[in-house]
């Protein structure tokens, strides 16, 4: 070989060596920022959980007169206000609200209480806004009680001491089916280390188990789990899991509440929805006999109303789309509702037709549960026919 052309091809390697190193030193280098900068930097940010009170409060399990930025959906800062009781409003509430206005007490989880939104763009206050626009004075007191056994008891302690007109009760599918299995069981008062992770999809519901021993390997693995990969590509993510289990689905799992949409449903199951009937009927006792309009709403899961996010779901989790019924939760809590006379609020269909008809994405990125901005304004359009309904009768 000519050794001008050897050398050439030396140093062309040489050269090519350096370029790859140099680039996949700068690649892992920024992976491990990247990590170091979401362990570290972000968790000096405020979050949801800083909202909580060690104690309970009035207005429910806020932090009393708190004042902060924290994180949004998308890692911009949004404000959060709680009054002198614990709501998530700006101003204070006397015990009785004064003559001609309207009281609505809002109860739930962290959707009801505008996880990373801002403090003007929960559904709550868009319904205060409606209706001081609509029917005159109204207000609407945003409690968070994370849990339906949580809330009853909260609902009989405080919340009727603020004698409300009408109880907004949000329902979590997931959560709360869960929440209230685990708090009315007295062998599974947990989630964790007390049997209740113990519980997997029936095998039918579940694909051959070997697709995610080729997913844990190579580009599937990196394509995963990559932080540089989420932010550059921002791959749509699968609904996340509790339990962090998303190869072995627990059929309990409080944040995603992928078991309940199981058709059949399992034995367990069906105790879940009955534990969490006794409550609702509860509610609706309270509420008659102290004169209160009671309304239960249900909050969806987002791959109920983005059928991509259904897909992906099905992929990652391993899952057999035939065995599930997305409107299986929606019709049973429906048939109880009408059959106790509870009034139901349910915008799951005008909430997908919302996505299907302009693509706007109404949840947190990455999997998360939970609606972003666009989510708290589509929900309360899709539950504005059925506030309406009710609203006029006290107008």
């Amino acid at each position: 070989m000519d050794p001008k052309k050897y050398e050439s091809k030396l140093w062309r390697s040489i050269g090519i060596f350096i370029f790859t190193f140099i680039m996949a030193t700068g690649i892992v280098s920024l992976e491990f920022a990247l990590r170091y900068y979401e362990k570290n930097a972000r968790s000096k940010v405020l979050d949801y959980k800083n909202t909580g009170a060690k104690q309970i409060n009035p207005g429910g399990r806020m932090k009393k007169n708190f004042r902060e930025l924290l994180i949004g959906c998308s890692g911009e800062d949004v404000l959060w206000v709680t009054n002198n009781d614990g709501f998530r409003n700006e101003r204070d509430f006397d015990k009785k609200p004064a003559d001609g206005v309207v009281r609505v007490l809002s109860i739930g989880d962290s959707f009801a209480a505008g996880y990373r939104v801002g403090q003007t763009e929960t559904y709550s206050y868009l319904l205060e806004k409606m209706l001081q626009k609509k029917y005159g004075k109204a207000e609407v007191l945003i409690s968070q009680i994370e849990s339906p056994v949580f809330g009853l008891k909260y609902f009989k302690s405080s919340g009727v001491e603020f004698n409300p007109h009408v109880v907004l009760l949000g329902i979590t599918l997931g959560n709360d089916i869960a929440q209230t299995f685990v708090a009315l069981d007295s062998k599974y008062r947990g989630f964790r280390n007390q049997g209740l992770e113990y519980f997997g999809f029936p095998d039918q519901c579940l694909q051959d188990r070997s697709y995610f021993n080729e997913a844990k390997r190579g580009i599937g693995y990196v394509w995963r789990h990559s932080k540089i990969v989420r932010r550059i590509f921002n791959p749509r993510r699968e609904i996340i899991s509790w339990h962090g289990n998303v190869r072995d689905p627990r059929l309990f799992d409080p944040v995603n509440g992928i078991g309940f949409y199981i058709d059949p449903s399992p034995d367990l199951v069906d105790q879940g929805y009955k534990r969490f009937f006794s409550i609702l009927t509860q509610f609706q006792k309270i509420c008659d006999e102290r004169k209160i309009i009671f309304i239960a709403m249900i909050f969806p899961q987002r791959f109920q109303i983005q059928p991509i996010d259904w897909d992906v779901t099905v992929k990652q989790y391993g899952l057999r789309k035939e065995c599930f019924n997305l409107d299986l939760p929606n019709n049973r809590i429906g048939d109880y509702c009408e059959k106790q006379n509870i009034i139901l609020i349910d915008p799951t269909r005008q909430m997908a037709n919302h996505y299907k008809n302009t693509n706007e994405e109404l949840y947190c990125p990455l999997g998360d549960m939970h609606w972003n901005v666009n989510g708290h304004q589509a929900f309360f359009n899709g539950a504005q026919p059925g506030f309406e309904k009710v609203f006029k009768k006290l107008f």
